[in-house]
């Protein structure tokens, strides 16, 4: 019998009686997920790459997960360890696939990267219109067409917003912030940009927030129906 136990306290000790790493038990989708302004950053620096691609974003408004590890030994005829890991996960998330946000937000990066001016960015967001008007009782304002009336969003930004907050620069990101795109090969390198005013990249990236409008209700509220024209 003693015997017996000190097998069963060195096997223990052996495989690594201890709780597992935090690294190892977070979700991927957790570990790896972006806060919201560095997809800003990593959308502009793809923009200044490629002004006509495509803005991506992911929102994650709700997310849970639990994980244990329980040792079950038992020491007698024959002996036994078993290791029993559980784990439960649940992450819900939003995309940017609403096809007016992606317009609105293309317009923001190209303006930003400088592609268009700021007389063409007022045009292009004018003629998204995706905001219901509505009465004081919550309904549909009709239009001469007997057909609900519908208008732009507020553009989030003004013509005095400075966008020359970003340079670009493998040495220039030492302590900034900063943001990437593609990956880094012989013959193909990484587009990086890095910011030299944080407030102008806070104001910047708020805006953008503002401009997903839809994508917002669909995280918060789950399967939302936007009303469309």
């Amino acid at each position: 019998m003693i015997r017996s136990l000190a097998f069963t306290c060195m096997a223990l000790m052996i495989c690594g009686c201890k709780a597992p790493r935090i690294n190892d038990t977070v979700p991927g989708i957790a570990r790896d997920y972006k806060p919201h302004m560095q997809q800003v950053l990593d959308n502009i620096a793809a923009f200044t790459k490629d002004p006509a691609t495509w803005p991506s974003h992911v929102l994650i408004y709700k997310g849970s997960f639990e994980t244990r590890q329980q040792w079950i030994g038992s020491v007698g005829t024959t002996t036994k360890l078993e290791n029993t890991t559980y784990g439960v996960t649940r992450w819900e998330f939003s995309v940017l696939d609403d096809p007016y946000d992606i317009q609105r937000l293309r317009l923001l990066y190209q303006w930003q990267v400088g592609f268009i001016t700021y007389e063409q960015l007022e045009k292009g967001w004018s003629e998204i219109r995706d905001r219901p008007v509505l009465d004081g009782a919550g309904k549909s304002v009709m239009g001469s067409d007997g057909r609900p009336t519908f208008l732009p969003l507020p553009l989030p930004v003004t013509r005095d917003l400075r966008r020359d907050w970003t340079t670009v620069g493998v040495f220039s990101s030492a302590g900034r912030m900063s943001g990437t795109t593609g990956v880094a090969v012989p013959g193909i390198p990484a587009k990086m940009i890095s910011v030299t005013d944080n407030e102008c990249a806070a104001q910047f990236s708020i805006a953008v927030l503002s401009a997903m409008v839809n994508t917002r209700v669909k995280a918060r509220w789950g399967d939302a129906v936007m009303p469309t024209p």
